[in-house]
């Protein structure tokens, strides 16, 4: 995905949909300069799908885009962006690959427990982030940069120079690894089993 600017949400096709479809979703923008419709493109190598969502246009101008996914198969998201403003719910897929960039935004990031482990790069700007992951799934964040603000210390994660492990990290059956570069902002860490995010940001 390249987005210049975006409301964000991902998550997972409800239970009838994941039986006969990969993905569903819905793309609202905000036409204020032209037409400049988002690009899509599909290509199919084997038993793997690339997807491709593409909208370049003026800083300033917000999209909403809005994607369910199947959870009966695996993915690597590569998500470029301006500045977003939403939530990535990947609790109930098998998500091996994250790579996002963006510049300010205020989003949130959800895990599950799915016996994977995720390799996740983060790189942003002067933004507001939430993770949710799981207590029982092992974590480990490496970080690099300036946040005013965390919650690490006292979320039970062990600090070992720049990186943040979560105790019993090598007996998880699901791990994810984080590799964060941040500007400046503030990230929140819920380890609850079901939490309600936005009631605690």
């Amino acid at each position: 995905m390249n987005l210049s600017g975006a409301e964000v949400n991902l998550g997972s096709l409800g239970p009838a949909e994941n039986q006969s479809q990969l993905t569903k979703g819905s793309y609202t923008l905000e036409n204020m300069f032209g037409t400049n419709r988002p690009e899509f493109s599909t290509q199919q190598d084997g038993d793997t799908i690339k997807i491709n969502i593409s909208s370049n246009k003026p800083r300033g101008i917000k999209d909403r885009l809005k994607i369910d996914f199947s959870n009966k198969v695996k993915y690597s998201f590569d998500i470029n962006a301006g500045a977003i403003d939403g939530k990535l719910d990947f609790s109930q897929l098998e998500v091996e690959k994250l790579n996002l960039k963006t510049g300010a935004s205020k989003f949130d990031i959800r895990f599950g427990d799915n016996g994977l482990t995720t390799e996740g790069k983060i790189d942003s700007g002067a933004s507001e982030l939430t993770l949710v992951i799981p207590e029982n799934v092992g974590l480990r964040v490496h970080f690099n940069g300036v946040a005013s603000e965390t919650n690490f210390m006292g979320s039970g994660l062990l600090l070992d120079n720049k990186d943040w492990t979560s105790q019993g990290y090598d007996q998880a059956k699901t791990k994810v690894n984080l590799d964060i570069s941040y500007a400046a902002g503030s990230i929140y860490l819920n380890r609850s089993q079901n939490p309600d995010v936005r009631s605690q940001t």
